[in-house]
């Protein structure tokens, strides 16, 4: 435990959590993107980023720059959350949800 919070401390490990199949368990995700003014974005990512349904939030250099993945227990559920943060923000979200599935496998040998 000590050598992982001396790599944790020195950056070289970000964090240490579960990898859990959502979609297993029934829920759904999406992939949703915005143009949000430069003026916004400080407030528009701290936004996002509030929902414990966030998983990843990036800013891209493209007029839709903020893009964001979103899971949630049910597509109602998950509406309502991409209204409610429109409806915060002002700004119109596009969602592109999969349409098919790819899953990259890494194993790290010790």
């Amino acid at each position: 435990m000590a050598r992982i919070d001396k790599l944790r401390k020195s950056g070289i490990i970000r964090r240490i959590g579960a990898s859990i199949n959502s979609r297993g368990l029934g829920f759904v995700s999406t992939l949703v993107t915005a143009k949000v003014p430069e003026q916004a974005l400080e407030s528009f990512v701290t936004m996002v980023n509030d929902y414990p349904g966030v998983t990843h939030n990036y800013l891209r250099k493209h007029d839709f720059n903020i893009w964001f993945t979103l899971i949630s227990p049910s597509e109602n559920d998950k509406q309502r959350t991409l209204r409610e943060m429109t409806e915060k923000s002002g700004i119109d979200l596009f969602e592109f949800p999969a349409k098919k599935i790819f899953k990259i496998r890494v194993d790290f040998k010790f």
